[in-house]
């Protein structure tokens, strides 16, 4: 590790030792967070491919953004559409609930991210206080819709419903409708 700290300080290994035994911050910072396998890519590429994926993670890039809103409605409609989940398992429709769920989320809440969307949504859920299933024997209430989330939506297409609601469920007119949920401008 410290010869390539001192090639990325541009110092000399007496000057290492030195800085290490002052106890200069850089040094310690360097050793705690980086491997010397991130300082010599960022050596050899000017980069740290694990830390720019990091970053990518919580980007929103438009046209994955645009494909994840898509394939989610795409989604939606596959499952709810076909009316077997709604026939077969809830007395209230399973697209207003999780319309419902997904109303209590502040869309514009920055806390929610692609990578941890997918999560905090099956959270929501299983916090909720809910009372719709026909048949209680059948499945918990919470795993079922947390089930249903879980199995058929990635992290990307859970962040879209989140962020975007409007765009996912604007197939069934939704959120153009009188029953528009109350959401922050």
């Amino acid at each position: 590790m410290k010869s390539v700290i001192t090639k990325i300080l541009d110092i000399a290994d007496r000057t290492y030792y030195n800085w290490k035994s002052e106890g200069r911050p850089i040094i310690g910072l360097l050793e705690k967070y980086f491997t010397s396998e991130d300082l010599e890519e960022y050596l050899a590429s000017g980069i740290i491919r694990r830390l720019e994926a990091e970053k990518f993670k919580n980007s929103e890039d438009p046209i994955l953004i645009d494909h994840a809103v898509y394939s989610a409605k795409r989604e939606l409609i596959r499952l709810f559409e076909s009316n077997w989940i709604d026939a077969a398992v809830w007395n209230k429709p399973a697209k207003d609930i999780l319309i419902e769920i997904l109303d209590r989320i502040d869309k514009y809440d920055k806390s929610y991210t692609i990578e941890n969307a997918k999560g905090r949504l099956i959270d929501k859920i299983e916090e909720a206080e809910i009372n719709w299933l026909i048949n209680p024997l059948k499945a918990s209430r919470k795993e079922l819709l947390s089930s249903f989330i879980e199995k058929h939506f990635s992290k990307i297409e859970a962040y879209a419903m989140i962020r975007y609601p409007e765009e996912v469920f604007d197939y069934i007119g939704y959120f153009g409708k009188s029953k528009k949920p109350n959401r922050r401008s």
